[in-house]
């Protein structure tokens, strides 16, 4: 099996074209621990798994896993991985650069803006949700719930007291994990921490579900956040969000519920590396 490392503003996945070797995707969902563990493979640890399943003229399907196997949900810089990845792999954009993709399930349409920038738009958010402090059984702090095909909970560092110099460095998994694994969660949700910088920027870190740990940056926890930004009247509708791999993604909410667009780099690391495992002990 061919893996390519790529990553997203930071965001780190390993790829897999899948349309040759039609690998079931439970399979692959049960080697992805191995392919996302670093002293596996060539690859440093990655944040997910893409797998290109099928490929047309301006269009393609996919599916992304979490490094545990679960699979289901969006990752916003995996979509644009993904999509340059078939680009490289001969999906053709349209004159105006755009294509239509699927993953995991959900239709999307993504423009490419340059060698290196991919943006995709998404869909508005699917719920909002707003819980005061304290409202959550051992939750101190207040929150919004972010459905973007992807369950963020959303939390500003102002609230917590925690000033910007500390910013980077206070305890996230501390406060993370009793929201991530709350009750009033059954499917799970990510956690979002941000401070807006004096420059307007949005400075985020996120711990995400199925990783369990901070990553190097989350797409649909800026859309997330953004949105919760937006709610609070902290910023405009378009703004740009920093990451702790300090790569800046720009997300812009569009007007009369139209949606969310969000663009950056979409990288290849590292040329591919062979996987050698046999996948039949897994079928």
């Amino acid at each position: 099996m061919t893996v390519w490392p790529m990553s997203g503003a930071g965001n780190t996945f390993a790829v897999i074209d899948n349309r040759t070797t039609a690998i079931p995707l439970a399979t692959i969902s049960a080697i992805t621990p191995s392919l996302c563990d670093r002293t596996s493979i060539s690859l440093r640890a990655a944040e997910g798994v893409l797998v290109l399943q099928r490929m047309d003229d301006h269009s393609f399907i996919g599916d992304f896993l979490n490094p545990d196997g679960s699979y289901g949900a969006m990752c916003g810089n995996g979509g644009r991985c993904i999509v340059r990845f078939a680009v490289a792999r001969g999906c053709t954009p349209r004159n105006d650069g755009t294509m239509d993709f699927v993953l995991s399930g959900e239709s999307y349409h993504a423009q490419i803006i340059d060698a290196d920038n991919v943006a995709i738009r998404f869909a508005a958010p699917r719920s909002v949700q707003a819980y005061a402090a304290g409202a959550l059984h051992g939750v101190s702090a207040a929150l919004v719930v972010v459905d973007v095909n992807s369950d963020h909970a959303v939390v500003r560092a102002s609230d917590l007291q925690i000033a910007p110099e500390e910013f980077r460095s206070f305890d996230l998994a501390a406060l993370a994990l009793p929201i991530r694994h709350h009750a009033a969660f059954p499917r799970g949700v990510n956690v979002n921490v941000y401070m807006i910088d004096a420059d307007g920027v949005i400075q985020l870190r996120t711990f995400e579900r199925g990783v369990e740990a901070e990553t190097g940056a989350c797409g649909t926890g800026a859309l997330s956040t953004a949105v919760t930004a937006v709610m609070h009247g902290e910023c405009g509708k378009a703004v740009r969000i920093q990451p702790p791999s300090g790569r800046v993604l720009q997300v812009a909410i569009l007007d009369s519920n139209e949606g969310m667009i969000l663009q950056g780099d979409a990288l290849f690391d590292a040329p591919p590396t062979e996987f050698n495992i046999d996948t039949r002990t897994y079928q």
